[in-house]
């Protein structure tokens, strides 16, 4: 990928002191009403405009400061001209100060292809945070982070807690609200090491919006190391094509997580589209805890491919992706795009333990799980994923999206030794108009792939087609010798299909799991335990189960978030009261002093009732916390009645997700007269009112 030379930077006057400075004197702040004559240095002697801001020079550890709520028109740029000594350890921070939040607005000064409103270049512990970045002019990227002037690493450059919104491609130059490179405008190959984006909100102003990606660039070769992007919420990004949601783009180890991203790419109509993360050219990349949805053309598919959730493209090696939860997006909710840059062969790659719900929606791929062109020239790693489908694609006459699709475009040939697609379930309920689904389609020959103990269930017509034989039933799959010990039957999935979209805020990293709670297994699942062994496999479930021995198939192990045992109750508190509840009714000793109680743990609140019929005889309000907390009602009698009924009631506005496990009545300290009261047999015993199934879930968690 090639650049050209940006803009240029002014001159530098008023240059700081050489001496020891103050800490007021490390405070620069800037006012609507302030005066550029002002020294700056008190909330009460502000600067007045971006101007000044960009001709002053600054000491080591400065801090400069825009007042909340206020507007900034212009674009700035900070280069080592006026930021001559920085340190990750003394950072130069770009700040707010006061009440609300500061915009810096660019202008037609900086206006037009390689300019940003917001530019750090080769300053060491550069630090945006807490400021509003919009575009107002045809500004290419909202905030550029470069080095353009030495061979060594620029250390630590971070945004973080900031909005960035409104920018797109300027003269055929790809645009987007932060820009990471590794190549500089002038050409230089100035590397970036310790770069943080954190807790940001990039977006358009709606789904069909011109904005490009929210992080993106490139490196020369692989010269973006240790990289975190984490807590991001990503959105209405309308036109990103080739570039993604988030992009790890030239880099050498990287963390993305926990962050949101969705309705982005609905502007494209290429191949080579779009996805809601992607790397390329990279190496050793962690994709995990993210959810990714609606990445799909809008207001409907003309032309065009791609639209995935997660795609690890031309030239990723030893790069996992794990924990994420994809769904409604219009390409796959995983590709392997194991093209090879050149230099660069893709993989070792692995992805495991995701779930992906109704993706590829238009087909964009042609299957939940995706790995093209080529067989994989290094190992590639499938195992522990849950994939389901059950959008009916009955306008269509072939080719339903399959569950496993793998065109090797280019021809022919073997995948690596050791490559292997185990363990995963294949839930597809998307036929075509013939009732046909397809649980794996390839194109052209394969061999070298290991296929074991995948689960494949449809209520519809089965098709497994591979190296030119369409297989259209299990046994005739089984006996084909193509995968070891396939098992064929209903998953019982606790809500399968039924996982929509999570409530969670990416910035405090609480998500998405527990959700969706819809892919827990049921009691008598034949998925339980039934998984081939995999080693290295990372120890947890997407749940963050510990995974069980021997491994269960799909991605829910089963076990670790229960208080004992293997199975409890999960409750989806939504944000409004629903007043459904869950209860059990029971047989009781007349004249007796009761209590009834619950343990609970996560967040969120529910009613705990001891009721005889309508009346409540005890009542409490059980909010849950991190840890495991035992909450009871008051002593209660049971007065003449022999039958009550124990009951846990959504009540209570705000959001949360909580277990609940270990519920009790009866005499402190004596016989507990509930049946199940540890959910171990499932829903056995328990009740639960209509509309309350997304609500209250129990399973092993």
């Amino acid at each position: 990928m090639q650049a050209v030379n940006g803009a240029g930077t002014s001159a530098a006057s008023n240059v700081a002191s050489a001496a020891t400075f103050s800490q007021q004197q490390l405070q620069y702040y800037v006012s609507p009403n302030g005066n550029d004559s002002n020294d700056g240095t008190t909330s009460s002697t502000p600067w007045q405009t971006i101007v000044k801001v960009n001709s002053f020079t600054y000491p080591e550890g400065s801090t400069v400061s825009f007042e909340g709520g206020q507007t900034f028109v212009g674009c700035l740029v900070f280069t080592r001209t006026i930021v001559p000594t920085s340190s990750v350890q003394n950072p130069f921070t770009v700040t707010s100060y006061g009440g609300g939040v500061a915009t810096i607005q660019s202008s037609s000064s900086c206006s037009g292809k390689n300019t940003a409103a917001i530019i750090g270049d080769n300053i060491n512990g550069f630090t945006v945070d807490g400021l509003k970045v919009v575009n107002a002019a045809s500004t290419n990227w909202g905030i550029l982070l470069q080095n353009s002037s030495v061979s060594w690493a620029t250390q630590g450059m971070t945004v973080k807690n900031s909005e960035v919104s409104g920018f797109a491609t300027t003269g055929g130059q790809s645009g987007g609200e932060i820009w990471i490179l590794g190549y500089a405008l002038n050409g230089n190959n100035g590397p970036l090491n310790n770069i943080q984006i954190l807790n940001n909100t990039l977006h358009g102003t709606d789904p069909t919006s011109t904005d490009g990606a929210g992080v993106a660039g490139w490196g020369y070769g692989r010269n973006i190391t240790n990289v975190l992007m984490q807590g991001n919420t990503v959105y209405n990004l309308g036109s990103p094509a080739p570039y993604a949601g988030l992009n790890a783009n030239g880099m050498n180890g990287a963390i993305i997580q926990y962050n949101i991203i969705h309705d982005v790419g609905a502007n494209v109509t290429t191949c080579g589209g779009t996805s809601g993360i992607e790397t390329y050219n990279a190496n050793n990349i962690f994709v995990q805890y993210n959810e990714v949805y609606n990445v799909q053309p809008l207001p409907a598919f003309t032309t065009g491919c791609d639209w995935d959730g997660i795609d690890l493209d031309g030239g990723t090696t030893n790069s996992t992706v794990q924990y994420n939860y994809t769904h409604h997006n219009g390409g796959a909710g995983i590709l392997g795009y194991d093209g090879n840059p050149s230099g660069t062969t893709w993989g070792p790659n692995t992805f495991r333990y995701n779930i992906s719900e109704n993706d590829d929606l238009v087909r964009g791929i042609g299957g939940l799980f995706g790995l093209t062109p080529n067989p994989a020239p290094n190992p590639v790693y499938v195992y522990g994923n849950t994939f389901l489908n059950n959008i009916a694609q009955s306008s269509i006459s072939t080719d339903p999206s399959a569950c496993f699709y793998l065109p090797m475009w280019n021809g022919s040939g073997t995948f690596a030794s050791g490559s292997m697609i185990e363990n995963n379930i294949c839930y597809m309920a998307n036929p075509n108009s013939a009732n046909n689904v397809e649980f794996l389609r390839d194109v052209n020959t394969i061999s070298g792939l290991t296929f074991s103990n995948n689960l494949y269930y449809t209520p519809n017509n089965p098709q497994w087609v591979w190296n030119g034989t369409t297989y259209t039933t299990a046994s005739s799959w089984a006996s084909s010798g193509s995968e070891s010990s396939p098992v064929y039957g209903d998953p019982l999935l606790s809500g399968a299909g039924n996982g929509g979209t999570c409530t969670w805020t990416a910035s405090l990293a609480n998500g998405p799991q527990p959700c969706p709670a819809g892919y827990a297994l049921q009691p008598g699942s034949p998925a339980a335990g039934a998984g081939v062994a995999v080693t290295n496999n990372g120890g947890v479930d997407y749940y963050q189960n510990p995974l069980t021995t021997p491994l269960s198939i799909g991605a829910y192990s089963g076990s670790g978030n229960c208080r004992t045992g293997l199975w409890c109750l999960q409750v989806t508190v939504p944000a409004s009261p629903n007043w459904t509840s869950i209860h059990q009714q029971i047989s009781v000793a007349a004249n007796q002093t009761y209590v009834a109680s619950v343990w609970i743990k996560g967040s969120g609140s529910v009613e705990l009732d001891a009721m005889y019929n309508s009346t409540n005889l005890a009542t409490v309000k059980c909010t849950a916390t991190s840890t495991w907390t035992q909450c009871s009602t008051p002593a209660f009698s049971t007065g003449s009645h022999t039958g009550l009924r124990f009951q846990l009631k959504d009540s209570y506005p705000g959001a949360g997700t909580l277990i609940a496990d270990d519920c009790f009545m009866g005499v402190a300290g004596g016989t507990n007269v509930l049946s199940h009261p540890g959910f171990e047999s499932g829903q056995t015993g328990w009740g639960i009112d209509a509309g309350g199934a997304s609500t209250w879930v129990i399973a092993q968690f």
